[in-house]
């Protein structure tokens, strides 16, 4: 096929207003040159160290420091008061009773009094045992709460203690 002027086959690809392509180009390179410096500025500034204010921190978290030391020190001779007496020794009798309800049945299936309260799994509950041949008696002590019971006392406070353990008046 040959062009207007007759001069051989017509380029399809051949610009027809290069100063407007020239134009596009430029463009092209001044918006990539553009992107260059913007990335390597963003670059440079998260590079750069960031300076903390160190003495503000210093100034607030030491004073609170020295607080909360004083606060401890002060408090430090003083334990925690977790049970009132009542509550220790409510706790104490009805840690008997399990123990004589233990000994009753061992008693029972055995015919005879346990040896020592490991044989009823109670060791470690802060209660001693003694035995005689056919009498016990259990000391349970916790702090400063000490209860006795001698093998035929009355059982019923000790059973009713678990009530002033639960918040309910026996």
């Amino acid at each position: 096929m040959t062009g207007p002027s007759g001069k051989g086959p017509r380029d399809s690809h051949k610009l027809q207003r290069p100063d407007l392509a020239a134009q596009i180009v430029a463009d092209i390179l001044k918006q990539k040159i553009a992107d260059v410096k913007e990335t390597r500025a963003a670059a440079a500034v998260a590079a750069r160290p960031r300076h903390r204010n160190w003495k503000r921190w210093v100034a607030t978290l030491v004073p609170a420091f020295a607080a909360l030391t004083a606060w401890n020190i002060m408090r430090a001779g003083t334990p925690p008061r977790v049970f009132s007496e009542n509550q220790l020794a409510a706790s104490l009798r009805f840690k008997i009773y399990l123990a004589v309800q233990s000994i009753r049945a061992f008693r029972d299936s055995a015919g005879a009094l346990p040896q020592s309260l490991a044989q009823i799994r109670m060791v470690g509950e802060g209660l001693a045992y003694v035995r005689s041949d056919t009498t016990f008696v259990i000391v349970g002590t916790s702090g400063t709460a000490h209860v006795t019971y001698h093998h035929g006392d009355d059982l019923a406070p000790y059973r009713t203690a678990s009530r002033l353990l639960s918040g309910n008046r026996p």
